[in-house]
């Protein structure tokens, strides 16, 4: 039997409920991931720090009631949140938005969003899916600065990432891709797919917001695209994405190398494609 919008939410709900009311049970020491990147999220959602050696970036800032492990996670590196330029995030969902604009107040960074769902929040805020949680009221929508164009390359430092629209589990969902190294000498490409959860892309939470029921297919359109690139250094947009809980405990048991992992990319792919189309099978009754 399919789930209604609201059994959907509530759910979603249950689900999180521990980690809405305690954060710190899912709380993760930051860690570097490779070369200029370092892990400061949690078990929850993945949130990336990349040192350019003229500023920081931020890939996502995570759910509003963690911005207090996020701080201290950037702390513990020996970095300041002064330091950080820019709030790249990969799509407009509260828990890759929610301590944005805490730390565009605080440090005065700039928040940077694709143009497509930069756009969507304005006109319907809605989208956001503040209204998952048991917390609306603490979330504020981002005020964005630099809203980002399909094909874009954001420049900083010794990071040139470049910016691709994958729309599906947002309409303005972007995937980056930049060159980094340990060494000096041998590089290898880091990337992320900004948004595989197919929630935000059911029959009845798109019919619900009044979105084409097409996202779904554009999903799988965003996975053909992406299939063509290649990826040495795959980031989590969560944490199951990349499984960084598992290459974070073979880091710590010796290998240092363990992100770099060029199957990955199209392992997390192969899933995502099966998963919607698996859902697109439901929705549909094909």
């Amino acid at each position: 039997m399919k789930k209604t919008y609201e059994q959907l939410v509530d759910n979603y709900r249950s689900h999180n409920a521990d980690y809405y009311m305690t954060p710190s049970l899912k709380h993760m020491e930051p860690f570097k991931l490779f070369g200029p990147i370092y892990y400061v999220g949690d078990q929850m959602v993945c949130v990336h720090l990349i040192d350019t050696e003229d500023g920081l970036l931020l890939l996502d800032c995570g759910y509003p009631q963690a911005i207090h492990m996020l701080t201290d996670s950037i702390y513990q590196l020996g970095y300041d949140p002064r330091q950080i330029k820019e709030i790249i995030m990969t799509h407009g969902h509260y828990d890759h938005f929610g301590a944005a604009m805490e730390f565009k107040r605080l440090y005065g960074c700039k928040l940077a969003m694709s143009k497509v769902d930069a756009n969507l929040l304005r006109e319907k805020p809605e989208l956001g899916l503040a209204s998952w949680t048991s917390f609306e009221h603490l979330i504020t929508l981002p005020e964005i600065d630099h809203e980002i164009e399909n094909g874009e390359h954001i420049r900083l430092g010794c990071i040139d990432m470049e910016c691709k629209l994958i729309p599906g589990h947002t309409p303005g969902a972007m995937a980056f891709f930049f060159n980094v190294t340990e060494d000096g000498s041998h590089y290898y490409r880091a990337g992320e797919f900004g948004g595989a959860g197919k929630g935000s892309a059911t029959r009845c939470t798109l019919e619900h917001f009044g979105m084409p029921l097409s996202q779904q297919r554009d999903m799988l359109k965003s996975i053909e695209n992406m299939k063509k690139e290649h990826v040495d250094i795959q980031l989590g947009n969560h944490p199951a994405n990349n499984h960084t809980l598992e290459k974070r405990r073979e880091q710590l048991a010796g290998n240092p190398m363990a992100f770099l992992d060029p199957e990955s990319w199209s392992g997390f792919l192969a899933e995502t494609e099966r998963s919607f189309t698996q859902l697109i099978a439901e929705d549909n009754n094909e």
